[in-house]
């Protein structure tokens, strides 16, 4: 398929800062394979818009009130064993990583790099809507 007719991926974010969610969605509406379907404060509304809004991509925090990102990824894993899921957090602790790993996440972000690490994931997990980066990748060497 050309990449002028595949559908974008389409993305939930979910964090309990008004601030981190504005800034996400201010950074992801400027990718052009990328497209913002619904923004929740917390895990038990990512639940919710998963389950209204068809989505490929959960960006969630993982600590938020109500339910948090690690169990709301552990429950979109089980109803939607398609969607792949990033989960973010303000600390760079191991803890953190294995947590996020055990829930069915596909991957784990530290919040003070958002910028600099979140097309890097999201291009690993969808390496078919990146088609010019996927032919830099295959050159043998380290995988980074």
């Amino acid at each position: 398929m050309s990449e002028k007719l595949r559908p974008k991926i389409r993305v939930l974010t979910a964090d309990d800062s008004i601030e981190i969610r504005e800034t996400l969605f201010s950074f992801l509406t400027k990718q052009d394979q990328l497209v913002v379907m619904a923004q929740a404060a917390d895990g038990q509304e990512a639940l919710e818009q998963a389950g209204r809004l068809p989505v490929d991509l959960a960006i969630l925090d993982i600590q938020m009130p109500k339910m948090s990102g690690l169990e709301a990824a552990a429950e979109l894993r089980k109803r939607f064993p398609h969607l792949r899921i990033l989960l973010m957090s303000a600390y760079a602790e191991p803890e953190m990583l294995r947590a996020a790993k055990k829930s069915g996440a596909n991957g784990f972000i530290v919040k003070g790099r958002l910028r600099s690490e979140l097309m890097r994931k999201i291009r690993r997990l969808f390496p078919e809507y990146f088609p010019q980066r996927l032919a830099k990748k295959s050159r043998p060497g380290p995988q980074d």
